[in-house]
């Protein structure tokens, strides 16, 4: 069972995730309102854009008050997760405009701490690391608040994203740029371990899906990716679409525990390293085999994202990117 004519709201809405959410929702025929404080315009006809500040509760019911999902893709800066996480979501819980909406949470994989084998949702979230343990934190309340029916809520959760509009990211649009123009591109700490990237559109067309199945809520879902590639392969396949050569290199732990004394976003980066040490494949195989969902190929969707960063770099006047081949 699906809804089609309930108002999605989305929570974060000039985020990565949540633009490509809204965007996704609007083309699929949804009511959308995109939420955010403040408005970078660009929205797709007819969704509704408002301002909120979401540590403000009575901010926040105002724009949820007849909301019948809503897709929690806000949070606080990197290096504030677990003094400001755990607050934000208590505050989304106290304003939902009834135990019957629909709660669908935008998540990664940080819960689960370091793992051998491949990521599924059956894993203990034992993680480790601040934003890990936040984040494992968040998911428990949200799943509790679920069973005790004070929300219907759902998790999704993706790896680390790349595509069109991803900023501070290990695959972000300055990792393009640099690999489709010939230039050096570093990946942390090994060049040859498997590591499954989350096409940003993807993972809305998946964030979509729970938000509309009935039988998608209660619980962890993993949104698929393609194979899993080495950072090698990463690289080598965005020189390859960009008609140049690869020049892969590696970013050591050691110059981001210097970077770090500086920089409080990378010394929360160097606490993540464990993700590029050794394989990180995501397992995506219970979504798609519940929602008959395939990913898109991955050259296909580097493809789009270096076809989206010549358009946006041509459209603000700058120098225009090696053509996509």
């Amino acid at each position: 069972m699906t809804t089609s004519s309930n108002l999605h709201v989305v929570l974060g809405g000039t985020g990565a995730a949540g633009r490509t959410l809204v965007n996704e929702l609007a083309h699929l025929g949804h009511r959308v309102r995109a939420v955010s404080r403040s408005n970078r315009g660009g929205w797709p006809a007819g969704v509704e854009w408002r301002a909120a500040d979401l540590t403000n509760l009575e901010s926040l019911r105002a724009v949820l008050a007849d909301a019948s999902v809503i897709y929690m893709a806000a949070q606080p800066p990197y290096h504030r997760w677990p003094e400001e996480f755990p607050a934000l979501i208590e505050n989304v819980l106290l304003a939902l405009p009834s135990p019957d909406t629909r709660l669908v949470m935008v998540d990664n994989l940080y819960a689960y701490g370091p793992v051998t084998g491949p990521i599924h949702e059956g894993l203990p979230a034992v993680a480790t690391d601040r934003k890990g343990k936040v984040r494992a934190k968040v998911a428990d309340r949200l799943l509790t608040a679920h069973r005790a029916g004070q929300a219907r809520v759902v998790i999704g959760r993706a790896s680390s994203f790349f595509g069109p509009g991803v900023e501070a990211s290990v695959a972000d649009l300055n990792f393009f740029r640099k690999a489709a123009a010939g230039k050096a591109v570093q990946w942390p700490a090994r060049l040859d371990r498997l590591h499954s990237l989350s096409f940003i559109e993807d993972y809305a067309r998946g964030l979509a899906i729970l938000g509309t199945h009935e039988r998608a809520l209660g619980r962890v879902w993993h949104v698929p990716t393609d194979v899993p590639l080495t950072g090698r392969r990463w690289i080598e396949l965005v020189a390859r679409e960009g008609g140049v050569p690869a020049r892969p290199g590696v970013l050591p732990k050691a110059l981001i525990r210097i970077a770090g004394l500086f920089s409080p976003v990378a010394r929360e980066f160097g606490e993540m390293f464990y993700e590029f040490e050794e394989a990180y494949v995501l397992d995506g195989s219970a979504f798609a085999l519940n929602f008959s969902f395939q990913p898109t190929p991955n050259e296909q969707a580097v493809r789009r994202t270096l076809t989206s960063l010549h358009a946006q770099e041509h459209t603000r006047g700058t120098n225009p990117r090696p053509a996509i081949h």
